[in-house]
């Protein structure tokens, strides 16, 4: 009888413990991984989700002269990641430029090709 009165004290605290591991969202994701918001996403990923359909995964942030956001809805880009650090967002293109220069002049300057 004592045996079982044991079992069912494990068993409370094997729910209760399992359930606490519920309680946080993963951090850290690797690229590809889903998310809910870009606080999950290792550093240089944002929680972003797909133009038509499917569920936000983490994927790069942009780089120089790729297309960006600015705002995330609730945690989560659409279309696009924003700038990894040192750029910037240019909002006439939506495009990463360095922090002291318009899009249009990177563009015209040629800095833009690879």
């Amino acid at each position: 009888m004592e045996a079982i009165a044991h079992f069912y004290r494990l068993g409370c605290i094997t729910l209760t413990m399992a359930t606490l591991a519920f309680c946080y969202p993963p951090v850290d994701m690797p690229q590809g991984y889903y998310c809910e918001s870009t606080s999950q996403c290792a550093t240089g990923l944002c929680c972003l989700k797909p133009i038509i359909g499917g569920s936000p995964t983490c994927q790069p942030l942009a780089k120089l002269t790729e297309q960006c956001t600015i705002r995330p809805l609730g945690g989560v880009y659409t279309h696009h990641c924003p700038c990894v650090d040192g750029a910037r967002c240019d909002r006439s293109m939506y495009m990463c430029v360095p922090p002291d220069v318009y899009a249009y002049e990177f563009i015209m300057a040629g800095k833009h090709r690879k």
